[in-house]
């Protein structure tokens, strides 16, 4: 259980090393797709030894016209699933894969409220490796 904020940016900090590593081992670089975290976790993980060799880049999508400019997703499923939903998440990566030369892409949306599971959402990072089968990386 995390109790402070203090807490909370050591858990990230240590959940970023994770990722980096894993992603190293697999020899794979990943861009993001961020909508409520606003680029807080591609944040964490540039800020990372490494980083370099793993990150592509991200795309901050805060907006539905973010979304729908910077990554073509269309408006029409924005309006029907919303902002933040599975399947917005799903499109993000999709997108983020098909726009990088990235081997994986991963959308990232945290409770827009609440700054700690934004934050936490590093934890559900989704890849969507280039045979577009989902794959969960912990």
């Amino acid at each position: 259980m995390i109790d402070d904020i203090n807490d909370l940016k050591n858990h990230a900090e240590k959940t970023a090393d994770k990722v980096i590593e894993k992603l190293k081992t697999l020899s794979l670089k990943l861009a993001l797709a961020e909508s409520c975290t606003a680029g807080l976790i591609s944040g964490l993980l540039a800020n990372k030894s490494g980083a370099s060799c793993v990150l592509w880049g991200s795309y901050v999508c805060y907006t539905q016209e973010a979304k729908v400019s910077m990554l073509d997703i269309e408006s029409g499923k924005l309006n029907e699933y919303g902002l933040v939903s599975r399947q917005t998440a799903c499109s993000m990566a999709e997108k983020a894969l098909e726009k990088s030369t990235a081997d994986i892409a991963a959308s990232v949306q945290g409770l827009q409220d609440r700054l700690a599971m934004a934050v936490m959402s590093l934890l559900e990072l989704y890849g969507l490796p280039s045979q577009k089968k989902m794959k969960q990386f912990r």
